[in-house]
């Protein structure tokens, strides 16, 4: 498993475990639509036996747009794996993977 990253400042761990009590942190951000200044809400958070990730919402008071995100929290692994598939028949569609 990776190595746990904290904040440089307080020493506490960046990723928090999900869970209903955790708090966004807030950045004032420029809004791509009408170019004033809408909030960023940030959370950094870890899904028990998934991974880390952030969470982002964008919202701007002065022309509504909203915008929402999820990134993985974590480098990109160096090894991926390859899946195929051939179908031959139109009965090898109906299969959930």
């Amino acid at each position: 498993m990776a190595e746990e990253q904290t904040n440089a400042v307080s020493g506490n761990p960046l990723f928090q475990d999900l869970d209903a009590e955790a708090s966004a942190t807030e950045i004032e951000s420029l809004c791509m639509q009408c170019h004033q200044n809408g909030t960023t809400r940030l959370l950094l958070t870890r899904i028990p036996h998934f991974k880390s990730i952030i969470l982002m919402a964008f919202e701007c008071p002065h022309c509504g747009l909203k915008n929402n995100e999820v990134q993985s929290g974590e480098a990109i692994q160096e090894h991926g794996h390859t899946h195929e598939l051939r179908c031959t028949t139109k009965a090898d569609l109906n299969r959930q993977i």
